[in-house]
């Protein structure tokens, strides 16, 4: 499969794009200079998929928001610090460490034996 070719710069018109500008997100261009030229003339300071809704849905200024705290009618229960578990102990492991037990295995009859011959 053949790779893709990109579109022209669109400030020169001659080479590849390489970059997209990160204010307006519509325009390409090849190098540095192309892209000093298209910033003298991009106007936009904002995304354009961004919507007038979604512009007029978020509160003009800090005042509105912390009015919108205040009336907040179900504030969330806050849970008591006795259901922490404080201090922390940790829970018995379901394997317990085979070189932390104390309690020694019976001696079986074969082992009896070995220890016999063996003197």
């Amino acid at each position: 499969m053949p790779p893709q070719s990109r579109n022209l710069c669109h400030v020169c018109h001659e080479n590849e794009s390489k970059y997209t500008c990160a204010k307006c997100r519509a325009t390409v261009y090849c190098s540095v200079g192309c892209y000093k030229r298209h910033k003298e003339s991009c106007g936009s300071t904002e995304n354009p998929a961004v919507t007038r809704e979604e512009r007029q849905a978020v509160p003009s200024s800090s005042s509105d928001i912390a009015g919108e705290e205040e009336t907040l009618d179900d504030p969330q229960q806050l849970r008591s610090l006795t259901s922490l578990n404080w201090p922390y102990v940790p829970e018995e492991s379901a394997y317990p460490d085979p070189l932390k037990r104390d309690d020694p295995r019976p001696v079986q009859l074969h082992q009896y034996e070995a220890i016999g011959v063996s003197v």
